[in-house]
This record gives structure tokens, sequence and C-alpha cells, in this order.
């Protein structure tokens, strides 16, 4: 029984939710394991503590006279030089810290792409029937565009900003211990708030990336089908779609950066409040604390407010960030194909296999995906050596579905496809593939020379070259080209017609020599002489 099934275009995936820890450890895991990002957080503590102790020295320093310290005994020479020792290794930590991080960011962007992309690549047929072109683009641009510059700025800006926060709260409340009730207080308001608004703008900002995808897709079929679109006036029927694209995408994007200005009014209105009740508690306490460790306090709680603002609003950008990370490592999950090449534990592939070309479909069971609909059910037959069998049917009855089996486009679901004793489900696709050639019902031409698409991987001669082309009655048409074999193909083969281009497939074909020979309606597109 035949059934050929519609491949139907399935809706894009949208996580809910906080970003889960697990993407931010398999983020870090990326970007050079765990050592690695020990070293970098433990590198921006030493690097803090340095630029704290930099600032009590300083205020010692100013108050050593009074106060008589131990190291009051110190020329100034001397604090000069300590001084100068702690300056120049704040400003070398800093420039580690930020390099080691810089290089955890950009190689997690990176292995997370490459892994998205041999994905992709090794992904089943199946993916792309039910996936547009706009929304694969999508990741690989927007996405990893976001991971590369954005993500790698503002992360190290969140970085930054946590351990000045936290320094400044645990120096302030050491000169001051009056301060801490106030701190606490402030950082569960702060806290409250965030909480409360990056429920909306994580939301909204995955929002804001589906409504990228239809954009993509749809500027991708419009300059696909340009020539029908003109022939047809349908330039404003077009037009007006992707602005209604444009509009859902702005909307979203709208939302997103509304509620981003309506956290940031409240975390300024809160940190005036706290640095306003701060100085009036100064000046209430002036003649009961140090005035050098007062002074000191004061200058890192004005500091904190508005550090605290901004770490709060880096900080939900992160997590806004994060979605792309997360919609990357989506795609570097997916099902691939199975291995390219035959291995242990199947029988190695015997020399010059196939040597006979027989085909044998054993009750066949075959589906376009693990989870579809079966579209060939116990389909049996012997197709002999040397023997030329066509397979005739009304459109949709599963022909294609059957080549598609026998290049294992799709896992077999049950039965077996046997060619020259060997079963096609031990052997590698590679393999498989390449001991068979199909003209396909849709001609495919790449953007290259002649000789590439002919020969993609130099295996024959120029002579093989020109009597392949001279079988097909291509031989006159590249000899008036200015380059013959060199010449350009422009890309998807748009300066030959697609009987030219179906006969170039056809002449590819001829070169492989193979004893199975496929043809999907391959004279569709070509006149007969």
């Amino acid at each position: 029984e035949i059934n050929e099934g519609t491949n139907k275009e399935v809706g894009e995936e949208r996580s809910h939710g906080i970003v889960s820890i697990k993407t931010y450890v398999n983020y870090f895991k990326a970007g050079g394991g765990y050592v690695f990002t020990l070293i970098c957080i433990a590198l921006l503590f030493i690097s803090e503590a340095n630029v704290v102790a930099t600032d009590w020295w300083v205020a010692d320093w100013s108050q050593c006279s009074v106060l008589n310290h131990s190291t009051c005994s110190l020329s100034k020479f001397e604090r000069i030089q300590i001084y100068s020792g702690l300056a120049a290794s704040v400003i070398l930590l800093s420039c580690a810290q930020s390099l080691l991080l810089a290089v955890l960011l950009v190689r997690a962007s990176r292995v997370l792409h490459n892994k998205m992309f041999s994905h992709v690549l090794r992904a089943p047929i199946y993916f792309f029937d039910t996936n547009p072109i706009g929304r694969i683009l999508n990741r690989f641009s927007k996405d990893v565009g976001f991971m590369d510059d954005l993500l790698v700025k503002t992360f190290t800006r969140f970085s930054l900003l946590f351990i000045r926060c936290l320094s400044l709260f645990l120096s302030a409340i050491a000169a001051n211990y009056y301060l801490a009730p106030g701190f606490l207080f402030v950082c569960v308001v702060f806290l409250i708030i965030r909480w409360y608004y990056i429920r909306t703008a994580r939301d909204v900002k995955r929002l804001e990336a589906l409504a990228r995808s239809p954009i993509y897709s749809q500027l991708s079929l419009t300059l696909q089908g340009l020539s029908t679109i003109r022939s047809n006036s349908m330039q404003s029927v077009m037009i007006e779609r992707l602005h209604e694209y444009q509009n859902r995408h702005t909307q979203a994007w709208y939302l997103f950066t509304a509620s981003s200005r309506w956290f940031s009014m409240r975390l300024d209105i809160l940190g005036f409040m706290f640095a306003t009740g701060t100085l009036l508690s100064a000046v209430a306490l002036s003649n009961t604390f140090n005035s050098a460790l007062l002074s000191l306090s004061l200058t890192y709680v004005l500091s904190v407010t508005d550090l605290v603002s901004y770490f709060l609003r880096t900080s939900t950008d992160v997590e806004g960030l994060m979605v792309s990370p997360e919609r990357v490592m989506a795609y570097g999950k997916l099902e691939v194909e199975p291995p390219l090449e035959t291995k242990p534990p199947s029988p190695p592939l015997p020399d010059g296999w196939p040597n006979k070309g027989s085909i044998t479909f054993n009750d066949l069971c075959y589906s376009h995906s693990s989870d579809g609909p079966l579209v060939l059910k116990n389909v049996s037959c012997v197709i002999k050596s040397g023997e030329k069998v066509g397979i005739v049917g009304r459109t949709g009855a599963g022909k294609t579905s059957l080549v598609s089996a026998l290049f294992r486009l799709a896992p077999i679901a049950e039965g077996s496809i046997v060619i020259d004793e060997v079963d096609v489900t031990l052997l590698g696709l590679h393999d498989l593939r390449r001991n068979m050639s199909i003209i396909p019902q849709d001609p495919v031409l790449f953007g290259g020379t002649v000789r590439y698409n002919l020969d993609p991987f130099s295996v024959y001669n120029d002579t093989e070259l020109w009597r392949a082309l001279e079988q097909v009655q291509l031989k006159v048409v590249v000899e008036a080209l200015d380059d013959g074999l060199l010449a350009l193909v422009n890309e998807g083969g748009s300066n030959f017609s697609v009987g030219q281009r179906q006969l170039f497939c056809l002449a590819r074909a001829l070169l492989k020599k193979n004893l199975i020979l496929i043809l999907d309606e391959a004279t569709a597109n070509v006149d007969l002489k």
C-alpha cells in the first residue's frame, strides 16, 4: 500500500518561563569548561579585591596622622610606591579578566554555532520540509549575531557590575555598619521589582524572536518568486503581507522596550530615595564615626545606587539575550541522519559493490519522520539486474517516497531494502548514496563553474566531461560560453533554461556510471529530439 503524506509546516517551538540553569551551564561549558570558567570568576574577585584594597589604602593614608596607625611609620615615598603597585596591579588584573572573559564568551558562541551548523547540515530532509528557510536563517543570523556581539558585551558588563556592586555593599557596611538594614531593604525591593519585570520581559523577548522568522521567510519567498509576482501584478499584496509581519515584530519589540523603560524608572526612583536617606543619616552620625571612613562609605553608597540600578537592568538584558543561546542550543540537539561511513559492527562493504544492481523491497514501511504517518506500507517487489522498471501513479501516490526510502532520506520504519544481498540499513549513507545516481524532477545546479557542477570532487578529466556533455547534447552550449568548462554558473543555474539544467543533471549521472540509475520524471522539462 502506498500513501503519500503531505509535509506540512509546523509551528516554531517556544520555551516558557525562566531560562533554565542548564542553558547557562551548557553555555559556559561550551566556552571552556568548568575549570576555565572558575578561573575567570576567581580573577574577577581578585581584581575587585585589589580595587577595594587601593581605596582603603588611600583612606588610611588620609587619616594616618589622626588615627596613629602602625603604618604611619612609612615614609611618603614608600606610600606612593605601594599605591603605585596597587594601581598597576589593578590595571593588569582588569585587562586579564576582560581578556579571559571575552575568550570564554566568544568561544562559547563559536562552539554553539558550529554544533548547530553540523546538526542542521546532517538533519533529515523532513526538517527542511517542515521548517521554512526564514526560520532557519533567523537562528543563523539574528540569534548568532546576538551571541557574537550583544551578549558578549552585556555579559561582560554584567559580570563586572555584579562584582563591583558586591564589593561596594560589603565595603560600605564595613565602613558604616548602620547602613546594613538600609542595604538589605533596598536589595529586597530591587529584587521584587526585577522579578516582576523579568516575567514579562523574558517572554516578550521570545515573542520578538519568533516574530522575526516570518519576515525572513517572506523576503526569501519574494525574491525567489519575483518574476511570478510581477507577471501577476501581486506587488501590493506581497508588500501588504510584509508590512503585516513587520508590524507584528514591531509590536513585540515596542512591548519589550516599553517594559524596559518602566523597569528603569522605578529603579532610578528607589535609588534616589535610598541615596537621600543615606546622606541625611551621614549628617546625623558625623560626630560618631571616623570622618575618613564615613566619607568612604558615602562615596560607596552614592556609587552603588546608580550601579545597582544599572546592574539590575543589565541582568535582565542578559536573561533576555540568553534566549538566543537557548534557541541555538535547540538546533544543536536536532535529530541527525545515520553515520556517513560504514562502521563496525556492520560488515565491510564487498569490493565493487554493487556489481549486479538488483534491488529487493521486503515488506517496506516508510515514513518521512519518526513520528509521522506511514507513506509506504508493506511494499514488496524485486528489481532484477539489468531491468528497467517504471513506477506510475497519480500525484501523491508515493513514487518519490519510494526513491526517498531507497536513498534513506529518513529511517526505514519496518521491512528492508536489499541491494546485491546487502541490507542498505547496514551501510553508511555515503557508501549507499554515491553508488546510485538520480536525475531529480527539479534540476539543481550550484553556484560555481560548469566543471564544478559536473564533477565537484575533480575525479574526471576534461575529455570525459566533454564526452558526457556531447551525449546529452550540451557540448555546443558549453563551447559557446567564453570560458567553456570554467564558465560561471549563476546561483540556482539561472543563466540556463530548466531543460538545460535537467540535461546537466543527466550528464552528471552519466559520468558516475553507476549500475543503479533513478529518474524522477527526468524528461519533464526536456524537449524530445
